[in-house]
């Protein structure tokens, strides 16, 4: 990320914890603005419709910056083409097993994507292409690159040439807790809805000791809701899905899109 970032920009970050490091890089295609220098500078006075983007996995031990420098990134480039709405899609970075290849822990790449997420809620003219079922466990450049290309087709389609198509993946918007079970409510768009899925994988639910235990899962009627719950856990506080070492989802939708990992807490 910071390779392709200005360094006046970086300079505001000289308090992180990391920062000297940055610039003592010793691989130069991941010296901070390097890139940007090289490859977005110099087309500075070409027109473009938007930006599409796919990176994150060198920034993966350090989620609490990575939104920071997200949105940096959205913001610089934007004021480089003088426009403050320049569309900006970027895809989440794909299932891999961190802990196994003993390139940093799952928690974290799970953070990278929850801050993904966030951005993608947060800054306008933005969106975020979900890949928990386009990844490989033991490759950290999975093949399944054209679901990934043609997710993020949908987006400039819909948004810039105002096609029908299903591009935006549901996301939580509620929790509500009842009893030992907890009801999530999500919001879709583009009429789309859960299909009825066996065997989900990826839910999880605990109670005030943290300890998550898999989730079974009951689909709602109207598509939109699912009742999550386990036996032994008799009073639910937090929910998860997908923060696992790989998560590959199973979860299937009536457009095909998968749900981003989530968590409802701060643990």
């Amino acid at each position: 990320m910071e390779s392709c970032i200005p360094k006046k920009e970086l300079l505001k970050y000289k308090n992180i914890r990391f920062f000297d490091k940055l610039f003592k890089e010793s691989n130069k295609q991941k010296k901070p603005s390097f890139l940007y220098n090289g490859m977005i500078h110099p087309f500075q006075n070409y027109t473009v419709k938007g930006i599409l983007w796919y990176q994150g996995e060198s920034n993966r031990t350090q989620p609490k910056s990575y939104k920071n420098f997200m949105e940096e990134l959205i913001t610089s480039w934007r004021k480089q083409w003088k426009d403050e709405s320049l569309p900006f899609y970027f895809v989440q970075i794909a299932p891999y097993d961190y802990t196994t290849y003993k390139r940093g822990t799952a928690i974290r790449s799970n953070l990278i994507r929850e801050a993904q997420l966030q951005v993608a809620q947060e800054v306008k003219n933005t969106g975020v292409v979900i890949t928990t079922d386009a990844g490989d466990c033991n490759d950290i450049h999975p093949s399944k690159k054209e679901i990934v290309a043609k997710r993020l087709s949908y987006w400039a389609l819909a948004n810039q040439y105002k096609k029908e198509v299903s591009f935006k993946s549901a996301e939580l918007i509620s929790f509500k807790i009842d009893e030992n079970k907890v009801n999530l409510t999500f919001q879709f768009h583009n009429n789309d809805y859960f299909i009825d899925t066996e065997n989900v994988k990826g839910f999880a639910v605990a109670g005030a000791d943290k300890v998550f235990y898999p989730a079974n899962v009951v689909f709602h009627k109207n598509g939109k809701q699912i009742t999550i719950f386990n036996k032994s856990v008799k009073k639910p506080v937090a929910v998860r899905y997908g923060f696992e070492a790989c998560f590959e989802s199973n979860l299937k939708t009536n457009s095909g899109l998968p749900i981003s990992v989530f968590r409802t807490d701060e643990w």
